[in-house]
């Protein structure tokens, strides 16, 4: 088995399955078998063979074997025949042998000059320990010249440097996969190349891995001597990476890489030393305020000081997750903003650290099983960092049959800006009014969709988020698109919390939906939730009439806040004398939003935040409208959103009375509770 030592440094192992070996010479193939050595082409011929400018040395063992290849491409498994005192190897391959593959991976495929190999998704740590990589995690490639096989290493060594106080018992790194391809899976390289290396695993970012994870076994970190952990990757420069680590006591911390981490092609890659204890975050606030007002999204008060936060990993009504391993970053604004995620089975609670410098915008947190090829997503919160907003009553004139009964968030969720005076309007740039609108949500899902960076009609998936980064959770998901399919149930929908959802459905449903696009969403008793709650199924963004607490898992609001009834948007706007704010020169996008206000100065903005849907998530100005909540007892039961601006109409007053359509991506707007 080929390995990897360190001199001077604490051992790992990583072992993989040998492979039975194929001696039996292939019919019609005449010279019979040759012996050969192997060396390897980076270093000098005749010593221990070792990558060159540094301490690291490759050694076989008798369990080895490579792959032959012939000039018609026939394969034959050869095992290792012998292995001198200075740990020079030997093989017998078919005579007519062009070139071989270290390890023998029957699964390589060729093609003219191309041959095609997978980077391994797991490279597994043995319990013996000694070995730094095991057999198959480091792909070479050998042309035979004479009686020796030269071997060049198609990838490159990543290598982590570990200090602390607890036990790592698995390491996963992770691409951000919006530049940098897959990090696992099928890679090219050309075996005519004076060097050959290999490519990196190529797509378009769904369905490739992303990842490489390192496991198998328990490794005690301590505060003097770095334990090294190395991975085996594709050379490449890996922006805005993710690693995650798991320990024995049940917690997980995730991190992402402050900078661009480039691995060359035969060396290793050392990054600096850290203690894994100094990046956990210490004595967080606690969001939730001890656990009673849990959330699925969590408002953290911007600042200038780092600050670390918690919340329980459960859901609003209290239920925990079987089989949750990590929390880690899905999507963020930005890769300053939420960091140093952790988990704690054991307490069931996630921390992480704001970054501070008043920074801004919204993340979103996956609880994620981390179940390699199959993990799921089993939960997902919304982080919005913004100014301190303020809690808005209008006070309606004596003669109003319309109270207005609840404070509003003077912002839309995710926005962070709002104008408080009419010269704020006046005087608001193009960025203040992008900063106002906030993120999406489909009706009754708490699943957090990114808000808007500029005003445009975009007709591509997702072509027009303000979002920096999106990791993912699992190999299936790398960044966020559309989707068809019409998901089954409601839990289904929190596995995919990167997917939006648009089925085009043929119904009028008593009217209701009058043919126009809609994704079914069904509940656990397949009733579809279309409307309602009335006659459509079960309503699940139900608010709390006694004002104290929330009722529903898939509340989208923050910690102290539930949705807005039709009665609080209907009350608030229809009293009252309003304005509206145009971008000059921008055409169809041209509507930046309205506003109104009392005589006592209070004070309510309503951007132009657009919708996602319509059979490309596309995002566009013009109109301005919010999801709601309704009962049976409160005006037009059966709409599940108002529509209180429509510049594409000419509408120039607050206007009420869309048809819902589910599929479709709007803001919400959140009253006090």
């Amino acid at each position: 088995m080929k390995k990897l030592y360190l001199t001077g440094f604490l051992a790992l192992a990583l072992a993989c399955n040998v492979l039975e070996p194929e001696t039996a010479v292939p019919a019609g193939r005449e010279g019979g078998m040759i012996e050969v050595t192997a060396v390897l082409a980076d270093a000098p011929v005749d010593s221990r063979t070792t990558l060159a400018g540094d301490a690291v040395q490759f050694a076989w063992s008798a369990d080895d074997a490579i792959l032959a290849i012939d000039g018609e491409g026939v394969q034959t498994v050869c095992p290792v025949t012998s292995i001198d005192a200075d740990g020079t190897a030997r093989f017998s391959v078919p005579a007519g042998t062009a070139y071989a593959t270290y390890p023998a991976e029957p699964a390589i495929t060729l093609s003219d000059n191309t041959a095609t190999l997978k980077f391994p998704t797991v490279q597994t740590l043995s319990e013996a320990g000694g070995e730094k990589v095991g057999n198959g995690a480091n792909p070479m490639f050998g042309r035979l010249e004479g009686d020796r096989l030269r071997f060049t290493n198609l990838g490159g060594i990543l290598m982590f440097r570990l200090l602390g106080t607890k036990t790592l018992t698995a390491l996963t790194f992770k691409s951000n996969n919006m530049k940098t391809p897959a990090l696992s899976g099928a890679s090219t390289f050309s075996v005519t190349a004076e060097t050959p290396q290999a490519a990196l695993v190529s797509g378009n970012g769904n369905g490739h891995y992303g990842y490489v994870k390192v496991t198998g076994r328990e490794i005690p970190l301590n505060t003097a001597t770095p334990a090294e952990i190395c991975l085996v990757v594709p050379a490449a420069a890996y922006e805005e990476s993710m690693v995650i680590l798991e320990f024995s006591d049940g917690s997980a911390y995730s991190y992402i890489t402050p900078k661009t981490v480039t691995v060359n092609r035969s060396r290793i890659t050392r990054l600096a030393p850290f203690n894994v204890d100094g990046l956990l975050p210490k004595d967080p606030v606690d969001l939730s305020a001890g656990g009673t007002s849990r959330s699925n999204c969590y408002l953290v008060v911007a600042g200038a000081e780092p600050k670390a936060y918690s919340f329980p990993a459960k859901k609003i009504l209290g239920e925990g997750f079987e089989g949750a391993k990590i929390a880690q970053i899905h999507w963020t604004e930005s890769t300053t903003l939420f960091n140093n995620v952790c988990y704690d089975a054991a307490t069931q609670t996630i921390s992480f650290r704001y970054g501070g410098k008043n920074e801004e915008g919204n993340a979103t947190i996956v609880l994620d099983t981390n179940n390699l090829n199959s993990a799921e997503c089993l939960w997902s919160w919304h982080l919005w960092a913004t100014d301190q907003p303020k809690d808005v009553i209008l006070n309606q004139p004596e003669s109003s049959p319309r109270p207005m009964p609840n404070y509003l968030l003077d912002r839309n969720v995710g926005a962070t800006w709002a104008p408080e005076k009419a010269s704020d309007i006046e005087n608001m740039t193009e960025a203040q009014a992008l900063e106002s609108i906030g993120v999406y949500h489909q009706y009754g899902n708490h699943i957090t969709f990114p808000r808007v960076r500029k005003f445009a009609v975009e007709s591509k998936a997702y072509a027009n988020t303000a979002v920096k980064a999106i990791y993912g959770f699992s190999y299936y998901v790398q960044k966020q698109a559309q989707s068809s399919a019409i998901k089954k149930n409601i839990p289904e929908t929190q596995k995919y919390p990167n997917y939006f959802y648009h089925k085009k459905i043929n119904s009028d449903a008593s009217g209701r939906l009058n043919g126009m696009d809609i994704t079914l969403w069904v509940d656990p008793d397949e009733t579809p939730i279309v409307g309602g709650p009335s006659g459509d199924g079960e309503n699940l963004w139900e608010t709390s009439t006694s004002a104290h607490e929330k009722l529903t898992d898939h509340d989208p609001c923050p910690q102290g806040y539930v949705i807005v009834t039709a009665t609080d948007m209907y009350n608030c706007t229809y009293d009252f004398k309003f304005q509206y704010k145009e971008l000059p020169g921008a055409g169809e996008s041209g509507l930046l939003g309205m506003w109104n206000a009392d005589n006592s100065g209070n004070f309510l903005w309503f951007p132009a935040a657009g919708y996602m849907g319509q059979g490309a998530v596309k995002m566009i100005g013009r109109r301005v409208v919010h999801w709601t909540y309704y009962t049976g007892d409160e005006m037009m039961t059966y709409l599940c959103r108002r529509t209180l601006a429509d510049y594409t109409n000419n509408h120039v007053a607050f206007n009420f009375g869309n048809v819902p359509i589910a599929s479709q991506g709007h803001n919400t707007r959140c009253r006090k509770l």
